[in-house]
Order: C-alpha cells, then structure tokens, then sequence
C-alpha cells in the first residue's frame, strides 16, 4: 500500500503570498522613493495650489533658486507625480495579477511558477 502525502496548499499559498507582499514592497518603496515620497506629495499639493492662483512657501524659493516660475515648477512637479502615479498603477497590476494567479496555482511548483514569473526569487 502506497500513502501519498498532499501539500497543505493553502499553507504553501498563504508562504508565496508573503513572498509575494514583500517583493512587491521592494517595487512600490522604488517608485515611491522611500521617505521622500512625502516630500513628493507635499509639493504635488503646493504645485496644484499655485495652478489656482495662489503661491506656495515651498515652491517659491526653490522656483527663483532655478530661475523658473513658480507655475512652471509646479507644471514640472505635477509631470512628474503623474508619471510616479502611472508607474506605482503598473506596480499595483501586476501585484494583483500576481495575487489571483497564486490564488489558482494547484501545486507548490504552479505556486514557485507564479512568483518566479513576477521576478520573486525562489525561498
């Protein structure tokens, strides 16, 4: 009599999923830019404040500081925090992407498959 013994998949699942989480967080932390990424919102609010007419404290000194306007420099922040928002939008995607494909995976080796295909490294 042969006994097979089956993979807890759920616990496999629940593994690769903090694999996942963690490697995702790398991604996010690199188009965010780690603790500057306040920084970044702050003036992507001061940019959009100076768009409606007003000024901003911390848009102003660095615009004279470049010999811009303020509204230039706020058009260049607000560029900027765009691209920023359509790489994290990729980064969330293929998170989820991710996410559901683990969710489906059958067996450890559907399970590494996944991570290995959103560049998680093997534990």
């Amino acid at each position: 009599m042969r006994i097979e013994l089956a993979k807890n998949m759920t616990n496999v699942r629940l593994a690769a999923l903090l694999r996942l989480e963690a490697g995702f967080a790398t991604r996010h932390y690199a188009v965010l830019g780690g603790a500057i990424h306040e920084v970044h919102a702050l003036k992507a609010d001061e940019a959009r404040r100076v768009l409606d007419g007003g000024t901003s404290p911390l848009l102003a000194p660095e615009a004279s500081a470049r010999g811009i306007s303020e509204a230039d420099l706020a058009h260049a922040v607000l560029d900027k925090a765009q691209v920023q928002a359509e790489q994290l939008a990729q980064v969330e995607i293929d998170r989820q992407r991710a996410q559901a494909d683990l969710k489906i995976a059958a067996t450890p080796a559907a399970v590494e498959a996944v991570l290995a295909a959103y560049g998680i490294q093997p534990s």
